[in-house]
């Protein structure tokens, strides 16, 4: 949800993910319903110019919105780590997007809304959950045994 709360992108598991720019009173589609996905997690910038849904089922990929969720573009599909993804957060201004791998244990970073990946730190047995700070310069992410760890980008 964005800062002031009007943009708001809901992931499901019943093949869609939902988007509302309206405070929540109405929803739409961010891909076709009928889409073999099932997202989890999802991001938003501050602003809510920028979402992400992350299809970590079926490793699709990632849906990236770079117009306060109006169109969604599939990116990362090709990576060889999509298919472990599990953690994902946009910094706070949406310049940065951050995105865990379990099975490697790396991060993943996007400067440009997804259009290209550079791996980014190592964490064993990684849980899948990251954090990001507003202004995109702290990760915090935790491995299977609940231990934290925090980075500076």
């Amino acid at each position: 949800m964005s800062d002031d709360g009007q943009y708001w992108i809901i992931g499901s598991w019943d093949n869609a993910f939902i988007v509302s720019n309206d405070y929540g009173m109405t929803f739409t589609h961010g891909i076709p319903s009928n889409s073999q996905v099932q997202i989890d997690p999802v991001t938003c910038s501050s602003t809510g110019q920028y979402m992400a849904a992350l299809d970590s089922v079926y490793h699709t990929g990632i849906y990236v919105s770079t117009n306060y969720g109006v169109t969604f573009t599939l990116k990362a599909a090709s990576e060889s780590w999509i298919s472990n993804a599990k953690g994902l957060s946009f910094s706070g201004d949406g310049s940065l997007l951050y995105v865990s791998d379990t099975g490697y244990g790396y991060n993943y970073l996007s400067r440009n809304q997804g259009n290209t990946w550079n791996q980014s730190g190592w964490v064993n047995n990684w849980s899948g959950v990251l954090k990001v700070s507003g202004d995109g310069h702290t990760i915090v992410v935790t491995d299977s045994s609940q231990d934290v760890y925090i980075g500076k980008a």
